[in-house]
């Protein structure tokens, strides 16, 4: 446009800069204006704030971009080597959004702040003298929340973890194909049914409470870990996140809910546990591992009636001193098979260390005690064969010395050592 026809024309005695920089000022919104490199000459104070800093000289390009990604000029416009505003193109690298009668172009693109984050913007873009001034602005927050609520429908079916939406009575009323596929479900076959339905019978009473502790306002979310049962009797493990959205009258609307799998991780952890547990040779429960079980066994039932057993193998180190110790290996091995199968499946047999075993039969006392010891006995017997080794055994129950398991196994140790003693 000529200087007759531009609202920006110069007056007496001002130079270019002087009257675009004072033009700058007096507008509302952020504004730029573009030498004929492209570069940015000057800037209002709007538009350091949009940006985040002084953009003088910073190329125009680096600024505002293409709202497709397809390095166009985001529908902006650019500015050429003449320093005239050039037709921009609106986001996908389609037309311009329009001029208008005085030869501005309007576009939307995407701004780029100079701590590098990026943000939706819509500039305008006409002449100016030495080459252009563009003024931009963001998008009101009304526009960016209905704009956000338009694409959490994409984001919620698209998630790569499981997502849910459940009413008030924890029925599913949406729910995505992640989750679907974490319980082996389709989607809609979902719908109407209720998370207490999946969820496994112990983890059932923690998720009660908690959501009655949201309920009652005492606490706004839930995380936990739990696990999900599969119709096929497949166990998930995931990681649970529950929040319950009410209106702006605080009245219940939903619950959502993110679940992500980690069944991967706690297989991987109880293998590992697994390991830490077992004595390498036998495959037994370890010391530490048999400690630790039955303390928690007799802690739970203190008043149940239980037994156990402690016998050391006799004659074992002549073997290792005769064969060598991998054949002392292989007794150990075949009588640790020999008591595994001696007893069931519920008990806890032990290689305590050396040719030291224990095992720990809950509900058993008395009569049944002393059977399971003839069995162990005649289970070393035919573990050792030629060999003839024998043991010595110890027995007590809770009934003699109470629920506590430092007593009773130290009670089985003595009577297994006096045992040993009398030579039998």
């Amino acid at each position: 446009m000529s200087a007759a026809d531009s609202p920006i024309g110069p007056l007496p005695g001002s130079t270019a800069d002087d009257v675009i920089a004072s033009t700058l000022l007096l507008i509302p919104d952020a504004a730029l204006w573009i030498a004929a490199d492209g570069r940015v000459r000057a800037a209002n104070a709007r538009a350091a704030a949009m940006f985040r800093g002084d953009v003088v000289g910073t190329a125009y390009a680096e600024l505002v971009g293409p709202a497709g990604g397809d390095g166009g000029d985001g529908g902006a416009g650019h500015v050429d080597g003449t320093g005239h505003g050039t037709p921009g193109r609106t986001a996908g690298g389609g037309a311009r959004d329009g001029a208008t009668p005085g030869g501005e172009i309007a576009g939307r693109g995407v701004g780029v702040r100079l701590d590098g984050i990026p943000f939706a913007v819509d500039a305008r873009i006409g002449d100016a003298p030495g080459g252009a001034l563009c003024t931009l602005r963001e998008p009101p927050p009304d526009t960016v929340l209905r704009l956000a609520e338009q694409h959490f429908d994409v984001a919620f079916d698209s998630a790569p973890i499981g997502m849910a939406l459940f009413n008030p009575d924890g029925e599913y009323i949406r729910a995505n194909a992640a989750l679907g596929a974490l319980l082996g479900e389709e989607p809609g076959a979902l719908l109407g049914r209720r998370d207490q339905e999946f969820t496994h019978p112990d983890d059932r009473a923690a998720d009660v409470a908690a959501a009655w502790e949201i309920l009652r306002g005492e606490r706004s979310t839930h995380q936990c870990e739990k696990r999900f049962v599969r119709g096929d009797g497949t166990v998930v493990w995931v990681i649970a996140n529950m929040a319950f959205l009410r209106d702006e009258l605080g009245r219940p609307i939903s619950w959502v809910g993110q679940f992500q799998d980690i069944t991967e991780r706690h297989r991987a952890a109880e293998d590992l546990q697994e390991m830490a547990d077992r004595d390498p040779l036998t495959g037994l429960l370890n010391r530490r591992a048999f400690d630790r079980e039955l303390h928690r066994h007799l802690g739970a039932d203190p008043d149940g009636v239980s037994g156990l057993l402690v016998l050391d193998l006799d004659g074992f180190k002549a073997i290792n001193d005769a064969h060598g110790h991998r054949a002392g290996d292989d007794v150990l091995v075949r009588c640790a098979e020999g008591l595994r199968e001696a007893t069931r499946s519920g008990d806890l047999v032990a290689r305590l260390g050396g040719d030291e075993f224990s095992i720990f039969v809950p509900g058993v006392d008395g009569p049944g005690l002393a059977a399971l010891c003839s069995r162990v006995e005649d289970a070393v017997r035919q573990a050792s064969g030629a060999l003839a080794v024998t043991a010595s055994i110890g027995a007590a129950s809770t009934s003699e010395v109470g629920a506590c398991a430092d007593s009773l196994l130290a009670e089985a140790d003595r009577r297994m050592y006096a045992v040993k003693a009398s030579g039998r």
